[in-house]
């Protein structure tokens, strides 16, 4: 099932051990009153997730898949210029 995303929170849980490795994640608010979490370890992946959610527009997660993901764009139409 893929729902609307309507809120985030990112997370990221250091470990001060330097034989363990720390890990991230960003909670979902969805539509529907529900929620979901993503987890990963790698804080470049954490970041794909925020950026994904900070600048597109509608953003859906699908529980069943556990995939973030965009609507469909037309391709070429980058971004507007104003000048």
């Amino acid at each position: 099932m893929t729902a609307l995303v309507q809120a985030y929170t990112p997370f990221w849980s250091y470990d001060s051990d330097p034989d363990r490795e720390g890990y991230g994640g960003v909670l979902l608010k969805l539509e529907e009153t529900s929620n979901a979490r993503l987890r990963t370890r790698s804080p470049h992946v954490l970041q794909i997730w925020v950026d994904m959610l900070r600048n597109e527009s509608p953003v859906f997660f699908d529980k069943e898949r556990g995939i973030l993901r965009t609507a469909l764009e037309n391709v070429g139409e980058g971004e507007a210029d104003f000048e």
